[in-house]
């Protein structure tokens, strides 16, 4: 518990380190949010160009249903639930 200054106020330095302990894990937060979106914004991108979702291959031509750059299967690719809700509109 913060001990209060005789003044009754927390001193100067106690609510920079309080203002930093809420701080530092939102911008954390944000930028992992941020990076999700980032990534689910690609692999939608990819799956509508026709490349590869796990390494942006281009896979038009391709039959054998495997990625010759990275192996990933073509035919059973990993969707993500923002990829169905895409696929049911």
């Amino acid at each position: 518990m913060l001990a209060l200054h005789p003044s009754g106020v927390i001193p100067a330095l106690a609510t920079i380190v309080l203002g930093l302990a809420l701080l530092v894990p939102a911008i954390v937060i944000f930028l992992l949010s941020v990076r999700e979106g980032y990534d689910e914004a690609e692999r939608r991108d990819r799956r509508a160009n026709g490349r590869c979702l796990g390494c942006g291959y281009r896979l038009k031509g391709n039959v054998t249903g495997i990625c010759p750059e990275c192996g990933m299967e073509i035919g059973s690719p990993k969707i993500s639930p923002i990829d169905r809700a895409d696929a049911r509109n």
